[in-house]
């Protein structure tokens, strides 16, 4: 998580659209030596690498997927900013090398990294799919799930346990169908599915 504040700071901030208002009382911030809980009105935004990683993370009292769109926002946004880099740049790419290779254990030498990077640019299109109940998934509950039953064959008392999502028909093999469906034809260096 550090690394990603970092990234996003050395990259100046990131510019994002809330498309509704981000409210989420159990995610307590403290701004300003003040602490709250997270509330962005809906609107443009500039976010710095904290304010950043809060909307990527907030997750309570929002639609199902709407953290994943925001997550995906970012991601573009990110992009972008990595892709508009050059050798005017220099610092701040090694900053953000620097700063990745603190926070990440691996085996990738300096050259692969830079190639990443340099890889970005090429990135011709993000499709905006999110593996959801709209596609693949369907939601149920764990208990309902674990004895094979549906709300309809069970009490208004019956616990039905946590609420859980599952590929449609408990069928595992249609998402990497839904994922290959994606990436057919593509090549990851040119396309990004989230």
């Amino acid at each position: 998580m550090y690394a990603f504040i970092d990234v996003v700071n050395i990259l100046g901030g990131i510019d994002i659209t809330l498309e509704e208002d981000l409210v989420d009382p159990t995610y307590k911030v403290r701004n300003n030596g003040v602490w709250s809980t997270l509330y962005y009105k809906k609107g443009n935004y500039h976010f710095n690498g904290i304010e950043t990683l809060r909307i990527a993370r907030a997750r309570h009292f929002t639609p199902v997927f709407s953290r994943d769109e925001r997550q995906q926002k970012i991601i573009e946004s990110l992009l972008k900013k990595i892709s508009g880099l050059s050798v005017k740049n220099i610092n701040q790419i090694y900053d953000i090398l620097k700063t990745v290779i603190l926070y990440l254990d691996t085996d990738m030498t300096l050259p692969e990294a830079l190639n990443i990077i340099k890889d970005v640019k090429n990135i011709k299109k993000i499709s905006k799919t999110v593996i959801s109940t709209q596609n693949v998934l369907e939601q149920t509950y764990s208990s309902l799930l674990h004895l094979g039953l549906t709300e309809e064959d069970v009490d208004e008392d019956f616990d039905l346990g946590a609420w859980i999502l599952i590929p449609k028909e408990n069928n595992w093999s249609i998402i990497r169908s839904y994922i290959d469906e994606k990436l057919r034809g593509s090549s990851i260096k040119n396309e990004i599915l989230d």
